[in-house]
């Protein structure tokens, strides 16, 4: 348990009793777009060809469109039909044929 002791060593950074800071849940929050319409409608995210990616099946990344109406459109890179998906959740689902709780997370805008 070497490193036990270099923890105790550390200083606190707040004072003992405050406890910690109240998280205040994002549905609490106003003015916060909680998708990608209201994202759109806002000027935070704008519509476009491959502004969209994720990890993607064998290691490669998967791109997708936005466009101006919110929907993803998906061309898998396996030769599959296009897919129009509502949400990122959705994208990651059909690009990596994996579960996921929560797709704003996994997906990258215009590789940011």
């Amino acid at each position: 348990m070497r490193f036990a002791s270099v923890a105790t060593l550390r200083e606190r950074s707040r004072p003992f009793g405050t406890g910690k800071p109240r998280r205040v849940p994002v549905s609490a929050l106003t003015d916060v777009p909680k998708s990608l319409v209201e994202m759109l409608a806002s000027g935070i995210v704008l519509p476009g060809t491959n502004v969209l990616s994720t990890a993607g099946r064998a290691g490669r990344d998967a791109f997708a469109d936005l466009l101006p109406s919110g929907l993803i459109r998906f061309q898998p890179t396996d030769g599959g039909p296009i897919q129009l998906l509502r949400t990122p959740a959705m994208f990651v689902r059909a690009a990596a044929g994996t579960s996921c709780a929560n797709g704003l997370r996994q997906v990258r805008y215009d590789g940011a």
